[in-house]
């Protein structure tokens, strides 16, 4: 569900028995995005998560502020309980630890680190004091990772799309599904052979070659090139020596006069 959805859960909304739940408002508009009222299953998990906050709640509201009033759109409260979450989860990108004595001296010391391992500070050797880096995340990222894992656990996708609540399949699988090479190794190992017939050994298979009388085609390949080349150079020279026979006859039938005979030509 949206952060909108879910904050204008109402009692009435909730089957506990049917284990669904009607996802019909947005805060308090009387319609979803999708301007649609829809009926979706509730996971067995949290029917019990459900079933103490409708008694904790004083409103008519599911999750409603200290006061029993809608929490508004741009409420940072849940972002910050969601942080916190991770946090008692694990899912977190390090760890800051930090020196409160140097801090106070106004020369703060600080380590990131992968773990929450003890640590002392390396100027006055006081114990570190870790604090958890949570991964920075969206209220909404988490309709991301729910379809990212239903498609992960081999949910096909238009029954994703009914449980995001989506108009179009392409939403969910383009813009909501998250998979990494790793997730589709088995959707390509399903077609794949399951072994292929093992290779002969080069040995045995130049002994057939040779037994066959065949010759190896790169060989061909580098015989026929040689003998392209060979030929060509061939008939290049037979062709230059041609034209330099036919040049010394035509400066035989035709000699140069000489000096003299030039003069009283041109008389």
């Amino acid at each position: 569900m949206r952060k909108g959805e879910l904050l204008g859960l109402r009692k009435a909304d909730l089957d506990l028995e049917g284990r669904t739940i009607l996802v019909a408002r947005s805060y308090d508009r009387e319609t979803t995005k999708g301007g649609h009222a829809d009926v979706i299953p509730m996971a067995e998990s949290i029917v019990p998560v459900l079933r103490r906050a409708t008694e904790a709640s004083p409103s008519e509201l599911v999750f409603p502020d200290p006061n029993g009033k809608m929490r508004k759109h741009s409420s940072a409260k849940l972002e910050v309980i969601l942080r916190r979450a991770l946090v008692r989860a694990g899912l977190v990108d390090g760890w800051e630890h930090v020196c409160r004595r140097c801090k106070a001296r106004g020369s703060p010391y600080s380590e990131l680190t992968a773990d929450p391992a003890e640590r002392r500070c390396p100027h006055c050797k006081m114990k570190l004091w870790p604090r958890a880096l949570p991964r920075r995340i969206r209220f909404h990222d988490l309709r991301h990772s729910a379809a990212t894992l239903m498609l992960r656990a081999g949910v096909d996708a238009h029954r994703v799309q009914r449980i995001l609540r989506h108009s179009d399949l392409r939403t969910t699988t383009g813009v909501y599904a998250h998979l990494l090479v790793e997730d589709l190794r088995s959707a390509i190992n399903s077609i794949a052979p399951k072994a292929l017939p093992p290779e002969p050994p080069k040995s045995e298979e130049k002994k057939v070659r040779n037994a066959a009388g065949v010759i190896p085609f790169a060989a061909l390949v580098l015989h026929e090139s040689e003998k392209r080349s060979r030929g060509r150079s061939d008939d290049e020279r037979v062709s230059s020596r041609a034209d330099q026979l036919e040049q010394r006859a035509r400066r035989e039938l035709n000699p140069r006069p000489s000096d003299s005979k030039s003069d009283a030509l041109s008389s």
